[in-house]
């Protein structure tokens, strides 16, 4: 059986959800002293208190969601012209993972026993192909014009998305 040892620490985020030091109990707060100041910030204001109940703090690929000041998700995208994630997190497996294509992805969590679902929703998703490993609540998106390789890689601290999806398994 194949094994994939350069992928140590990335095969730990799609197992945990925990992006180097940050994980899913962070404030704000703590993001910002370990990050610096967002190059964007997003925010949405809902309900009648006046204040953004969803807001998204953005370091190069990286966005981080917060719902009423709770960490929800972070997002890594890989086709962007930004490049790369914050230096401070030492993140290493950025530039290879970037390469994956969702033949190797399958292959990587077949290896490491990840159970995954392959979601469809036509009118959300097309032709891409949506994986959704829920042991680290990660869902990775590939895109058909970059030969299926990963565009993005979402971490949740609870099940992504409300609709109904048709699921098969992955592999």
């Amino acid at each position: 059986m194949q094994t994939f040892p350069q992928y140590t620490r990335f095969i730990h985020f799609i197992k945990t959800g925990e992006l180097g030091l940050i994980n899913h109990q962070m404030s704000k707060e703590k993001i910002k002293a370990m990050l610096g100041r967002p190059f964007n910030i997003l925010d949405v204001y809902e309900g009648q208190s006046g204040k953004p109940e969803i807001l998204t703090y953005q370091y190069k690929n990286l966005s981080i969601v917060f719902h009423n000041s709770k960490l929800v998700f972070l997002s890594i995208e890989f086709k962007s012209s930004l490049m790369g994630l914050p230096k401070e997190l030492k993140i290493k497996w950025y530039e290879e993972v970037s390469q994956l294509t969702l033949k190797t992805f399958i292959e990587i969590i077949k290896t490491e026993k990840l159970s995954c679902e392959r979601r469809y929703e036509p009118a959300l998703v097309g032709d891409n192909v949506m994986l959704w490993l829920p042991k680290g609540r990660i869902e990775a998106l590939f895109l058909p014009d970059t030969e299926f390789k990963l565009w993005k890689l979402t971490a949740a601290s609870t099940s992504i998305g409300t609709g109904k999806w048709e699921t098969t398994n992955c592999y």
